[in-house]
């Protein structure tokens, strides 16, 4: 699936219409139409900004081999388990995970 075809397909999905994904990217609606036309690339600040708004990695966007079907929301480890929520300070030890054979000798 071609990156054109994933900006139409999230944008639709999250209800936005082309004057509102590019009021959040701060391009125009001309913008958007081209990056969904494949006309022209979104550069990569844009792509970064994409990838924030539907919650998607730089791969879902950029690798064609990749479909949107198989994107699926994680909510419990890295940034996606604490989104929503507000800054906090924890204290406590931060564990490095690592592979089984970290471990072995």
């Amino acid at each position: 699936m071609k990156l054109s075809e994933k900006i139409i397909e999230l944008r639709k999905a999250n209800g936005m219409t082309q004057e509102e994904l590019a009021s959040k990217c701060n391009v125009s609606r001309q913008s958007i139409s081209k990056w969904e036309a494949d006309i022209a690339l979104p550069e990569t600040e844009k792509l970064l900004i994409l990838g924030e708004i539907f919650h998607v990695s730089m791969d879902v966007l950029l690798k064609d081999e990749l479909t949107l079907s198989e994107v699926k929301e994680v909510h419990s480890c890295g940034n996606n388990a604490i989104q929503g929520k507000k800054q906090e300070v924890y204290e406590g030890v931060l564990i490095k995970e690592c592979e089984i054979h970290c471990f072995q000798r």
